[in-house]
């Protein structure tokens, strides 16, 4: 595993992490990749049917894992996620909102740019590349493949909402949309 960027995480939160999503061992490719400091502040969103089931449970609190289920628990999700970063965490959500069915990046849910918005939070674009082949969908178990994680510079909630004549009305879908093309952006 490769990593790029490190020096742009800052050295304390509140930030969030906002990678591509295209393999279950994401989170711990990210995760692997951070520096001391802010490994020991971070929290990941992740989906409550894979972080609740009962071979994984066990390690929630330890991995500090914050399970979202859009139709049953978003909302709280967000307040979880806005306790944490309002006390001066690190959070890693995955906007797409789902792994992606090839090593595409899928669109960005909106749930990320109200985060940013509401709460003035930094947020910091990942790409990790290669991870689709990592552990695609429809493979039983992982193999191995080189993977390189790389972090781009921090930005801020002004940048994300320069429209550059997209014509986007929506603040939070405007956040989104900057945010994934710079995560895009990073994946040369």
């Amino acid at each position: 595993m490769r990593i790029k960027g490190q020096e742009h995480l800052p050295v304390k939160g509140p930030y969030l992490l906002c990678p591509n999503h295209a393999s279950y061992l994401d989170g711990f490719f990210v995760y692997s990749s951070l520096n001391l400091n802010a490994a020991a502040q971070a929290f990941f969103l992740g989906y409550s049917q894979i972080i609740e089931h009962p071979s994984i449970k066990w390690a929630t609190k330890l991995a500090r894992l914050i399970p979202i289920d859009p139709g049953v628990n978003l909302i709280d999700a967000m307040q979880v996620s806005s306790w944490v970063l309002l006390n001066g965490k690190v959070i890693c959500i995955f906007p797409e909102g789902k792994r992606s069915i090839d090593d595409k990046a899928g669109e960005f849910k909106k749930g990320v740019g109200i985060l940013i918005k509401e709460l003035n939070v930094p947020v910091i674009p990942v790409y990790i590349k290669n991870s689709h082949y990592s552990w695609p969908r429809g493979l039983r178990l992982p193999r191995l493949c080189p993977i390189t994680v790389n972090f781009g510079r921090p930005f801020l909630l002004e940048e994300l909402l320069t429209d550059n004549g997209k014509g986007q009305t929506d603040d939070y879908e405007l956040i989104v949309r900057n945010l994934r093309e710079e995560v895009l952006r990073l994946s040369c």
